[in-house]
């Protein structure tokens, strides 16, 4: 048996492990979209801030790698990424000054451009259980 839905931090992984004690497999969907790294956290893993901030633009460009394969028009490329900065913006972007450029971008040249701006202040803030650490570097 697998539990799925509403893992989004490592205390929510615990609450459910302690929930439910039979269970050995957990799918973590948007939980991840949300904290690229929670599946490692969930395992102990910890790096520094700026290992942290790589992994990140890591996966953020293979998620845009993957849609760029699969979008059929620039245009349906730049709502795919629109939609996964709905759940990511909070690590890069705490105070909101990006995400509403993002939204309103119209080409990959001017979203990307607004990415890299937003990814170069080289803040990552990790939050969990309501408490939030900011990491500069």
């Amino acid at each position: 048996m697998t539990y799925n839905g509403d893992i989004y931090t490592i205390d929510d992984f615990s609450k459910m492990r302690k929930r439910y004690p039979d269970i050995n497999d957990f799918m973590i969907g948007r939980g991840i979209l949300r904290n690229p790294l929670l599946p490692a956290l969930i395992q102990g893993e910890t790096w520094t801030e700026a290992e942290m901030l790589d992994k990140f633009v890591l996966f953020h460009q293979g998620f845009l790698k993957y849609f760029k394969a699969r979008q059929s028009t620039e245009k349906a490329l730049i709502a795919k990424m629109k939609g996964f900065w709905t759940f990511s913006h909070d690590l890069v972007d705490p105070e909101g000054q990006y995400i509403n450029n993002l939204r309103r971008s119209q080409s990959e040249l001017e979203y990307l451009r607004i990415v890299d701006e937003m990814l170069s202040r080289n803040t990552i803030v990790f939050r969990e259980d309501k408490l939030q650490r900011e990491i500069k570097f």
